[in-house]
């Protein structure tokens, strides 16, 4: 990949279809980041769908400068199921979070989805670092992390920081892979 995504980006991996978020979606992203238990850890955002609206627009110029990209997962038949970014790209180092999926999305999805986004990263930057943030309380997603063994940087009251390079991201990455793919394949068959 070159460090500029094209704007028609679209992926197919792991039984998802993912591509840019756009204006078309702002009111599911809305519904998404307004939930009181979906949106407890992340920052505020009011209901008002213009400003989603306008954020999208705003994120699209950023998109086309390659310093942020915010995905959207989806079932392959359109089924919109989550969203995720990389943002604060600079030229060695990157973040990702914003990382939101509906409550009753397929087993697995949203773990799924955050292993894209962090591949699509780690295609584009090669070398890059990712700084990523976990708050305190929020133990599940501090569990799922900790699987990817990150380097601990430093923690305020609320928040713990950490950064991951990419051998090691992607060493731990199969190792999870492993023991997630045949879960959710078992819970696809029970369907």
């Amino acid at each position: 990949m070159a460090n500029i995504l094209p704007e028609d980006f679209t992926l197919d991996r792991y039984g998802l279809h993912v591509r840019f978020v756009n204006e078309d979606d702002a009111e599911f992203i809305l519904g998404l980041r307004t939930d009181s238990k979906l949106g407890q850890y992340i920052s505020a955002t009011n209901g008002d769908i213009e400003k989603q609206r306008e954020w999208t627009r705003q994120y699209k110029i950023r998109e086309r400068q390659g310093t942020d990209y915010y995905f959207m997962f989806e079932k392959p038949l359109g089924t919109r199921l989550g969203v995720s970014r990389i943002y604060e790209i600079k030229k060695e180092t990157f973040q990702t979070g914003s990382w939101i999926f509906r409550k009753d999305a397929p087993f697995g999805a949203a773990f799924l989805g955050d292993i894209i986004c962090h591949e699509i990263a780690y295609e584009l930057f090669p070398d890059g670092v990712n700084f990523h943030d976990i708050k305190k309380d929020n133990f599940s997603v501090n569990k799922y992390a900790d699987q990817f063994n990150p380097q601990f940087i430093f923690e305020t009251e609320l928040t713990r920081y950490y950064i991951n390079r990419r051998e090691n991201y992607l060493k731990y990455k199969d190792i999870y892979l492993q023991k997630l793919l045949p879960m959710v394949a078992r819970f696809d068959k029970k369907k």
